[in-house]
């Protein structure tokens, strides 16, 4: 986590004195889990999405009139939604995760306009440390409901990563100060550790997915 902060500070003190500018943004995240390697024995199995809220600082640094360098600090709500069935007792279960990340997304962009306005399309990199997360699990069993709550200490007992990475990509509109944006992040980092088992013989993967927007404001 204090690796991030360095990082930031580093950059933005060596960049001080080329033309950038300072910035903050806010909006939404629709997210989802890729999982792969699930159990078997459930039926009907259905994943979902959350939304989630963002918020954090951007610096917009300029390589040349219509190329950009933006890392970026956020805090960010990540997750998703499993349903699944087991018809032979009777069972319906929806589990609800939810992540809450400081992230860095390191991005490139292009604008298509002068002087960083009009349309621009971007790409990059992120990387996120999980600070907190949980499951709200709700069960109906032979008609009566049952809820409950699992927080992820990312020890070896719930078998969570904190770390996550991947590549995001999207599309923007820049007016004078104003920003607007959105964006795709794709998770490449699996969430679940080594210790991970299942009831068949594919290794479980969770990934993180999310299609954010944001507007953002340059000072």
């Amino acid at each position: 986590m204090k690796n991030l902060f360095f990082i930031a500070f580093i950059f933005i003190a060596f960049t001080a004195n080329v033309n950038a500018q300072f910035g903050v943004k806010a909006g939404i995240n629709l997210a989802t889990l890729q999982q792969e390697g699930q159990a078997t024995t459930f039926e009907n199995i259905e994943g979902g999405s959350i939304f989630g809220i963002q918020f954090g600082a951007m610096y917009r640094v300029s390589i040349t009139d219509q190329l950009k360098f933006q890392p970026e600090l956020l805090y960010i709500q990540k997750g998703g939604t499993q349903n699944y069935e087991e018809p032979a007792i009777d069972q319906k279960t929806e589990v609800e995760t939810y992540y809450n990340y400081l992230e860095l997304p390191l991005m490139v962009q292009y604008y298509f306009g002068e002087e960083a306005t009009g349309f621009f399309a971007e790409g990059g990199l992120f990387l996120g440390m999980a600070m907190s997360g949980r499951n709200d699990i709700t069960t109906v069993l032979a008609g009566e409901t049952f809820t409950g709550e699992n927080k992820f200490d990312f020890n070896d007992e719930d078998n969570q990563k904190r770390l996550d990475y991947g590549v995001s990509f999207g599309l923007g509109y820049a007016l004078n100060s104003l920003s607007f944006n959105l964006r795709y992040n794709l998770g490449i980092n699996n969430l679940l550790d080594a210790d991970a088992i299942n009831t068949n013989d594919e290794d479980p993967k969770v990934s993180t997915r999310g299609l954010s927007a944001t507007i953002g404001y340059y000072f």
